[in-house]
């Protein structure tokens, strides 16, 4: 009976850290990689609010927005966004579909629409304390 107890126990100890929630945090990410198809961007970010418990609002700063849902099972986002400046922009206007998952460290964003697939890895900024002067 011990050990039935005691490998039912490490059982659960391996399949908890899985169903662990990654949810974003708000805040502003940094884009670190982007595929080659869509062009490296230094200094893209994203910026994430929360709208609801599961909802999220992205922003981009090169000029997309959009929103995308969590699935608690999948521990991921499934959302859209699109382009909405620069009428140049061959892809202003088209709506992506995006899915997010976010390891802790690194949010992963696999978008596809009918011109463009790409995905593109961010890192949260970090706020560095300020230094006081003596």
């Amino acid at each position: 009976m011990r050990l039935a107890r005691s490998l039912l126990a490490s059982a659960l100890m391996l399949i908890a850290p899985l169903s662990l929630a990654r949810q974003l945090s708000e805040g502003t990410y940094s884009q670190i990689w982007v595929s080659p198809v869509a062009g490296q961007c230094t200094d893209c970010e994203v910026r994430i609010r929360k709208t609801t418990p599961h909802i999220i609002e992205l922003t981009g700063n090169n000029g997309w927005s959009g929103f995308a849902y969590y699935i608690p099972g999948e521990d991921r986002y499934r959302g859209t966004f699109e382009w909405f400046v620069d009428e140049g922009n061959p892809y202003a206007q088209v709506l992506f579909t995006i899915e997010l998952k976010f390891d802790g460290r690194t949010l992963t964003m696999s978008a596809s629409s009918e011109p463009l697939n790409f995905v593109a890895t961010y890192r949260k900024d970090v706020v560095q304390p300020r230094e006081t002067a003596l």
